[in-house]
């Protein structure tokens, strides 16, 4: 009995146990299947995701293969599906919407939604004289001619009928070596961005001889597309150890282009500050907005080793503005170079039918009125003689070095072609980077879709023709030269057929000769940074820029009012690219 009794409970003990497990397994299995869905919904919204990111990289591709495109619907990728639309917001934005779908559109596991925006990504140059000149000045001769005006840091001298049909500006020389500087870059430091107790930064410095402060140049790079900075010279608030708030000295400042890569940036005023030596006084960097993806960087020396307090605030106008010290309470300072006096320049031998300002002036036949400091005897003036009136303050190059990194760049994003390239035929190129010589002659066309950057010389001869291709509408376009550019024999140099296109010929090679253009080679800007631009022999343009400029032989530049505010497309293709900071998740 007793064992019949033991037997039972065993049964029974098996029994439990049994129901046990199969509970345990059972609860187990739902939550394996529950985890399972859970990973499977998972890595369906994760492949949504891709999707839909897949439709904006191919909606990309597609906008730069015809602006007609408009999307499309349920094309199969993968393990799923995508849709996109495109649509016009204005003439160089469209917004764009893509739906990823596992597996797909009528019975999906998992949907993901992304909006974007996309823009045409121009630079905009503002070529504000027929010829622009650095340092290194411009010399005419021969009938040379200039219909426009002209602006030159260095001096411009003429000879044998050479002129200048609207007004010629000589800046007051630039002093070869700076006054104060802070160059070393151990951080970086964003101003004007989502931050807006940091729209405005400004650095001190001590001046040790007094003048006109003729140049400025600031380490600077940008994100995205922010509103212009404005350069303000404030005088210094001993009590606060912080700029004034009022008593600008001179004009207000700007600076020419800057770029995406670090930079020395050079700024110009239309009236130099002048300052006096073991005086302090703040350079002020004044951002008119805040943006999180529209912002400046400036290099700063985190060590402070150059004891000049950089600082930040909401508004430099702000009462009080309320500035803060960079990176905490160590301190540091931006880089920068600042340039006290310099040289004396010269306008010397050529007609100028507009007005004339100069340091100094001799030999000249002046239409307009004269503003200078000294001139000869020898100098006719038609208008009225301005006497001790100091001489423009030089400006700036249109095109920044970091600016021009970045056109490299992006040329080279588009691929690179090895060797030297002779065009024959037509041939479309850009953006390319050539690893090489490029070479367009006997009447071979080149149209230039993108951004091109060519590592040799360039040379365009014998009735070629090298044109902005007509996808790129009002836009132009750039070819960069690393060699010397030679353009001689008839050569045909067009935009896209469209207003305010133009096609920039830019070499940044040194020397006397580092871009000739000769023989009727004409109808482009054409920009020498680092050397010698020689124009003779009927040749000219719609705008010269160069360090130094030399006009002979009937040469005639004859400038266009549209190159006030050209712009350059860039980029890939010099076409459609995301807008940075438009990217949202919807879904």
């Amino acid at each position: 009995m007793n064992k019949n009794k033991q037997s039972g409970q065993i049964l029974i003990i098996a029994m439990v146990l049994t129901t046990i497990i199969i509970v345990l397994a059972v609860s187990l299995l739902g939550y394996t299947t529950v985890h399972v869905k859970g990973s499977r919904q998972s890595v369906s919204s994760s492949q949504a995701l891709q999707l839909a990111e897949a439709a904006i990289d191919k909606a990309i591709y597609e906008l730069n293969q015809s602006t007609g495109y408009t999307g499309e619907t349920d094309t199969d990728l993968g393990d799923g599906q995508f849709s996109v639309s495109v649509v016009d917001v204005d003439a160089n934005t469209k917004r764009l919407t893509a739906t990823g779908y596992v597996p797909n559109s009528t019975t999906p596991i998992a949907t993901r939604v992304v909006k974007t925006s996309m823009y045409i990504n121009t630079a905009s140059v503002a070529f504000n004289f027929g010829v622009q000149v650095g340092d290194g000045g411009l010399a005419m001769s021969n009938n040379s001619q200039v219909n426009g005006n002209v602006f030159s840091n260095g001096s411009i001298t003429g000879s044998n009928g050479s002129v200048i049909t609207g007004d010629a500006s000589v800046g007051a020389g630039v002093a070869a070596n700076t006054d104060q500087q802070c160059t070393t870059a151990s951080a970086d430091y964003s101003f004007a961005n989502n931050d807006s107790t940091k729209r405005d930064v400004s650095q001190k410095f001590t001046p040790t001889v007094s003048g006109s402060l003729n140049k400025i140049s600031v380490y600077i790079n940008k994100n995205g597309s922010p509103s212009n900075l404005t350069v303000r010279i404030m005088p210094h608030n001993s009590t606060n150890n912080e700029p004034q708030r009022t008593g600008q000295l001179g004009s207000n400042g700007s600076f020419a282009s800057i770029g995406s890569t670090y930079g020395w940036i050079d700024a110009s005023f239309t009236t130099a500050p002048t300052v006096t030596a073991g005086t302090s006084y703040w350079i002020v960097l004044d951002g008119s907005t805040n943006s999180s993806s529209n912002y400046y960087t400036v290099a700063v020396d985190g060590a402070y080793a150059c004891s000049g307090n950089g600082k930040y605030a909401s508004s430099y106008s702000t009462n009080p503005p309320n500035w803060q010290a960079i990176i905490g309470g160590s301190g540091a300072d931006l880089n920068f170079k600042t340039y006290v006096g310099g040289t004396t320049t010269t306008l010397s031998g050529v007609t100028v039918n507009g007005s004339a300002r100069a340091q100094a002036m001799s030999g000249c036949t002046i239409g307009g009125n004269a503003y200078f400091e000294d001139i000869s005897t020898n100098c006719s003036v038609s208008g009225s003689q301005n006497p001790a009136i100091p001489a423009p303050s030089p400006q700036a190059m249109p095109i920044s070095s970091a600016q021009i990194t970045d056109w490299k760049t992006e040329a080279e994003n588009g691929g690179v072609s090895t060797g030297n390239y002779s065009v024959s035929g037509t041939q479309t190129l850009g953006p390319l980077k050539i690893a090489g010589n490029l070479t367009v002659t006997n009447g071979a066309a080149l149209n230039v879709s993108g951004s091109l950057w060519v590592t040799g010389t360039i040379s365009f001869s014998n009735n070629a023709i090298v044109r902005v291709a007509s996808s790129l509408g009002s836009n132009g376009t750039m070819i960069v030269a690393d060699g010397t550019i030679s353009v001689s024999n008839n050569v045909t140099i067009t935009g896209s057929g469209s207003p305010n296109s133009y096609l920039l010929l830019l070499t940044t090679a040194t020397g006397s000769g580092a871009m000739n253009l000769g023989n009727n080679g004409s109808g482009a800007i054409f920009y020498a940074a680092n050397g010698t631009l020689n124009v003779s022999n009927n040749a000219g343009g719609n705008q010269l820029t160069g360090y130094a400029i030399s006009m002979s032989n009937n040469s005639v530049v004859t400038y266009s009012s549209g190159l006030q505010s050209a712009t350059f497309s860039t980029g890939p293709g010099g076409s459609w690219s995301h807008l940075p900071g438009s990217y949202v998740i919807v879904r």
